[in-house]
C-alpha cells in the first residue's frame, strides 16, 4: 500500500509539475505586487527582490542578488542606515530628493522562531504627502477666515478690524 501510495504521489508530483506550483505562485506575487519588496539575510545580504524596488538601486539594471544592501543601494544607506541595524518591526519614512518612500520593516522567523533574515516593503507614498500638505494649507486657510469672521463680529472699528484681518491672514495667503 505504501509502494503505491509513493508511486501515485511521485506519478502526480512529475506529471503535474505540482513541484513547480509554489515556485510559480511566489514568482506571479513577487513581480507583479506594486511595492517594492526586499529580502535580506543576517548579513544584509540581498536574497530576493521584486521589480517595484529595483528603480531605487544604484544602477538598476544591475543583479543585486547576493550583494549587500551597501553595495546595491550606496545612495540609500545614509537614511537607510539606522533600519539596517532594527531587529524589530519599524515603519519609517524616507525622503529621497521630492519622493517620499514609506519602508517597512518586518523580522522573519522560521517555525522555530529563529530570525532568518528581515522583509523591507518600500511604497512610495509622494502623492499621499502631497495632498496632506494641500489639506493641511487649507484647513490654515480656513482657520484665518473663521478667526476674521470673528474679528469683524467682535468690533465695529474698521481700522481695527482691517488691522486684525490681515495679521491673521497674512500667515496663510502669500502676499
Amino acid at each position: 500500500a505504501l509502494g503505491i501510495c509513493c508511486l501515485t504521489l511521485g506519478w502526480a508530483m512529475f506529471r503535474h509539475r505540482l513541484l513547480r506550483i509554489m515556485p510559480l505562485a511566489y514568482d506571479t506575487i513577487l513581480h507583479n505586487i506594486p511595492h517594492g519588496l526586499l529580502v535580506v539575510d543576517h548579513q544584509n545580504r540581498i536574497l530576493s527582490l521584486n521589480p517595484a524596488v529595483q528603480r531605487y538601486l544604484d544602477d538598476p539594471g544591475q543583479e543585486a542578488i547576493g550583494k549587500t544592501i551597501e553595495q546595491a543601494f550606496s545612495r540609500l544607506v545614509a537614511s537607510f542606515n539606522g533600519l539596517l541595524q532594527r531587529k524589530t518591526a519599524i515603519i519609517e519614512e524616507l525622503e529621497l530628493g521630492d519622493v517620499t518612500i514609506e519602508v517597512r520593516l518586518t523580522p522573519l522567523h522560521d517555525r522555530a522562531g529563529h530570525s532568518r533574515g528581515r522583509l523591507f516593503i518600500f511604497q512610495d507614498i509622494t502623492q499621499r504627502k502631497l495632498a496632506d500638505l494641500a489639506r493641511q494649507r487649507h484647513q490654515d486657510f480656513v482657520e484665518a477666515l473663521q478667526n476674521s469672521t470673528a474679528t469683524l463680529n467682535s468690533t465695529l472699528e474698521l481700522d481695527g478690524v482691517m488691522v486684525r484681518i490681515l495679521k491673521t491672514g497674512g500667515g496663510v495667503v502669500p502676499h
